[in-house]
């Protein structure tokens, strides 16, 4: 597999890497969506 790194520049990927990536990404998501939720439930506390 071949990623495009944030230089655009081509890197290859094993198999295990590819999953560790996709792991990383999915964490990041996560955690990004729970910093969204926790200021959203504090902006609601502030508004009641």
């Amino acid at each position: 597999m071949t990623w495009s790194d944030a230089d655009n520049q081509q890197v290859q990927l094993t198999t295990q890497e590819l999953e560790e990536l996709a792991t990383a990404m999915i964490q990041a998501i996560v955690e990004r969506n729970d910093e969204i939720y926790r200021c959203q439930r504090e902006m609601k506390e502030r508004a009641e």
